[in-house]
């Protein structure tokens, strides 16, 4: 992780104001042992990777480390990851990205999430229930973004309503299977 972390040029990716801090927030997310701590953390990397929906440049390599650090965050902290990479992958090009022609942002940050779906699957199935939640959103979005991964996405939100008696879960996942069926 904290190689994944090292390997980037912070300074070469735009982003809503500095980014010197970035690096140290993904290291303290990593490392938070409260809700607390991983929610600064959060804040930190939210308000400059993706600001009210939009989203920068910096979120590509963001979103590459927050799957890294998802892998082995202690547990306080894999809400805030799930809930960053929603937010990112929800997102839609800041103006900076679109004059860039730089379009594909969000698209760019699906694609490196889509990556990491077995794990993404292994906190839907074991996670706590806002965990699931994150999860559903995030299996959503892939699955609308990677056809290969459409099949395997409604078999598992089929096995999660076969067996759960989550009412918002099951609204969610239901909503969308409308959109992916």
């Amino acid at each position: 992780m904290i190689s994944e972390i090292q390997r980037y040029d912070w300074h070469s990716f735009r982003a809503n104001g500095e980014i010197e801090h970035v690096p140290k927030a993904l290291f303290e997310l990593h490392s938070s042992s409260t809700k607390e701590d991983a929610e600064n953390a959060y804040n930190k990397i939210d308000n400059t990777v993706i600001t009210n929906g939009l989203v920068h440049q910096a979120a590509i390599p963001v979103t590459t480390c927050l799957l890294s650090i998802l892998f082995n965050c202690k547990e306080a902290a894999r809400e805030s990851v799930l809930d960053l990479l929603v937010e990112i992958t929800s997102g839609q090009p800041a103006e900076s990205e679109i004059s860039a022609e730089n379009e594909s942002v969000v698209d760019d940050c699906i694609r490196e999430l889509c990556r990491g779906v077995s794990h993404i699957f292994q906190i839907f199935e074991n996670g706590k229930e806002r965990e699931k939640l994150l999860c559903i959103d995030l299996l959503g979005v892939m699955s609308m973004h990677d056809s290969l991964l459409k099949n395997r996405v409604i078999w598992w939100f089929n096995k999660h309503l076969e067996n759960s008696s989550d009412t918002r879960a099951k609204t969610l996942i239901g909503n969308w299977k409308s959109q992916i069926e």
